[in-house]
């Protein structure tokens, strides 16, 4: 079932059903968020929910059929689980990246930061996991709350001075694509280079970034249906393995920074996930 009809859940939708369908003839149905009395959710054995919409949707009906949900954060699957029926079997693959892989790219791209900016919004709590991973890789995480566009150029002014990065976390001022914006100019302006969320958070100039694309997202969820399918094995919810790195060169050059080769980055961060 997928959320939106967007480009980026078409991509995952095609990666994922021809994942599917790599070893074995299953049967695939395609629904829209809006199709929950559909006949072929009850004729399935596996239910796939693309996007948080979806998630909700199919959580929120009165099954027992398995449901896993995709390409949607921790905090927003976390959030839904309240509307899981009694000894519904759940799990998911989160889009967010791993607190330490993200704080792993930092250190590799920009050897010898150690204190990292990050915006919250007022009423929200640190991902778990980022304090446990800053302190396993010698960082101070400096965390300040936003309650309006209006307050983020002031405590953006107080904070970036004494900032060795800024880490972009999503929604930071939920819903504000502006605030977005005004982030990314003032650490700018301070000359102080920015870890992004995503490939168009990159572009947009974001120094550099990790995030797993609409097809690894596809691929991968495809793979863990196919295993479930064909064994039975449910796996926990956790994160993406797979993922990408991009660097924003343009930015890179007006901070007068050098940052690795993308392909280096990337297995800089495979290689510290190895180890024990």
């Amino acid at each position: 079932m997928l959320s939106e009809n967007g480009t980026s859940y078409a991509d995952v939708a095609e990666a994922l059903v021809s994942e599917l369908r790599r070893s074995s003839p299953h049967d695939v149905a395609l629904l829209s968020a809006n199709e929950s009395e559909s006949p072929a959710l009850e004729r399935s054995a596996l239910q796939i929910a693309v996007g948080a919409k979806a998630c909700k949707t199919l959580l929120a009906r009165e099954s027992r059929i398995p449901v896993v949900c995709t390409l949607l954060p921790r905090a927003s699957y976390e959030r839904l689980l309240a509307l899981r029926g009694e000894g519904r079997k759940t799990s998911a693959l989160f889009l967010d990246q791993p607190p330490r892989r993200q704080l792993a790219l930092i250190r590799l791209a920009i050897p010898g930061s150690s204190k990292v900016a990050v915006l919250l919004p007022s009423d929200a709590q640190l991902p778990v996991g980022f304090e446990q991973a800053a302190q396993q890789l010698g960082m101070k995480l400096l965390v300040r709350r936003v309650e309006t566009d209006a307050a983020i150029y002031p405590v953006l002014q107080g904070l970036l001075p004494d900032s060795d990065v800024l880490l972009s976390l999503p929604d930071v001022v939920a819903g504000a694509q502006v605030s977005s914006q005004n982030v990314l100019l003032t650490a700018l302006r301070f000359r102080v280079p920015v870890a992004g969320y995503s490939a168009g958070y990159v572009r947009a100039g974001a120094m550099f970034g990790v995030f797993t694309t609409p097809t690894q997202v596809g691929l991968e969820t495809g793979e863990w249906a196919r295993h479930y399918l064909a064994n039975g094995m449910w796996q926990a919810p956790r994160h993406m393995r797979q993922f990408s790195v991009s660097v924003n060169r343009s930015v890179e050059r007006y901070l007068a920074l050098s940052v690795s080769d993308e392909a280096v980055l990337k297995d800089g961060l495979m290689a510290m996930e190895r180890e024990p």
